[in-house]
C-alpha cells in the first residue's frame, strides 16, 4: 500500500508540473524482525549500515566477522563465551560438510537463526522445515504462498511477490535438503539504485532473504580471528558460511560470480563500495514450498 500511494502522489505530482514522470524509492522501515536479525551479521554489512542509516536505528552486532554456520546449531547459550572467543564443539558424525571428530565454532543453522529470530520476536514456536511445508492440513493458515497443489496458493513472480510479503514471511523450501529464510524486503527498499548495481537493475523489486547459509565470505573473515588468538582457535576448521543477506530468483547466467568450495558450488554478486558478498539462492531444483507468516504467540 506504501509504494502505491507514493507512486500515485508522484504522478499527480509530475502531470501537474509537466514533468517526466519519475517515481520515488520504497524505504525500509524499522522492524522488530530486522532489529534481531541483523545482529547476527558482520559489522561492515552494507544491508546494516542502511537500516540504521534509514530509519535512525542503532542495531549491534553480536560478532565482528559475523555469526558462522554450524549444521545442527539451535543453542543460543552456546554461541559464545567471553566475546570474542566463541563456544568450540567437536563434531562427532561424518555430514556432508563436517568431517568427526573436528572442531568448530558454534553457531546457527538455517533453522536454528529463524527459530530464534521468532521466538525473540515472540513468535509461536516453529515446527521443522519439513512439518511446515509437507503438513498443509496443519499449517495452511500460515502459508502466504505454497506449492502444495491442494491449496491453489502458487506464487507470483519474483518481481511481483513485494506486494503480498511482510518483512518477517519465512521461505521454506525442500531441494535435496531443507533450507529456511527470511524475507527482510527489496534492494530498492534498502535504498539501491540501477546506477549503484547496475548488474542488478532488473532485479531491484526482487526478494532479500536472511539466513544462515553458505557463503565464501566468512572463511577470509574467520582467517582473522583464528590468527589472533591461536592457542584457543588452532584446532579449529574454517566455516563455509554464515549469517547473511541473499537474493532470491536472479537468473543463473545473469550473475557475474561463481565458486566452488567446501562440496558447494555458489553464485553471488559483489555490492557497495565495500565489494560485499552477497549470494544468490537458486530455485531451479526447489520440489516443495512455502512462504510462511508467523503469528505472535498466544494468538
Amino acid at each position: 500500500m506504501k509504494r502505491i500511494l507514493i507512486g500515485l502522489i508522484c504522478i499527480v505530482l509530475c502531470m501537474s508540473a509537466g514533468l517526466e514522470l519519475t517515481f520515488a524509492a520504497a524505504e525500509i522501515e524499522k522492524n522488530e524482525f530486522i532489529d534481531i536479525s541483523f545482529t547476527m551479521l558482520d559489522a561492515e554489512n552494507l544491508f546494516l549500515a542502511r537500516y540504521n542509516e534509514m530509519t535512525g536505528s542503532d542495531v549491534t552486532v553480536w560478532f565482528e566477522y559475523g555469526l558462522p554456520y554450524f549444521f545442527g546449531g539451535v543453542n543460543e547459550s552456546m554461541l559464545f563465551s567471553v566475546y570474542p572467543q566463541m563456544r568450540k564443539r567437536t563434531n562427532e558424525t561424518q555430514t556432508t560438510w563436517y568431517k568427526p571428530d573436528t572442531v568448530y565454532l558454534y553457531g546457527f543453522d538455517c533453522m536454528g537463526y529463524v527459530k530464534w529470530i521468532c521466538k525473540k520476536a515472540g513468535r509461536e514456536n516453529l515446527d521443522s522445515i519439513q512439518h511446515s511445508i509437507i503438513n498443509y492440513t496443519d499449517y495452511k493458515n500460515y502459508y502466504v504462498f505454497s506449492s502444495n497443489s491442494h491449496l491453489n496458493m502458487k506464487m507470483p513472480a519474483w518481481g511481483e511477490l513485494y506486494k503480498y510479503l511482510k518483512v518477517g514471511d519465512l521461505f521454506m523450501i525442500k531441494h535435496g535438503g531443507f533450507h529456511a529464510m527470511m524475507y527482510i524486503g527489496t534492494l530498492r527498499d534498502f535504498g539501491f539504485t540501477a546506477e549503484e548495481v547496475p548488474d542488478l537493475a532488473e532485479y531491484l523489486d526482487y526478494p532479500l532473504v536472511i539466513h544462515s547459509g553458505v557463503s565464501p565470505a566468512y572463511a577470509p573473515r574467520y582467517e582473522k580471528v583464528f590468527a589472533a588468538d591461536y592457542d584457543y582457535y588452532k584446532n579449529c576448521e574454517l566455516m563455509d558460511g554464515g549469517v547473511q543477506v541473499s537474493i532470491l530468483g536472479v537468473p543463473i547466467d545473469k550473475v557475474p560470480y561463481h565458486l566452488d568450495f567446501q562440496k558447494q558450488h555458489t553464485d553471488y554478486f559483489m555490492i557497495g563500495e565495500n565489494q560485499q558478498i552477497m549470494t544468490v539462492i537458486h530455485t531451479d531444483d526447489v520440489t516443495s514450498y512455502c512462504w510462511y507468516r508467523t503469528k505472535p504467540a498466544g494468538k
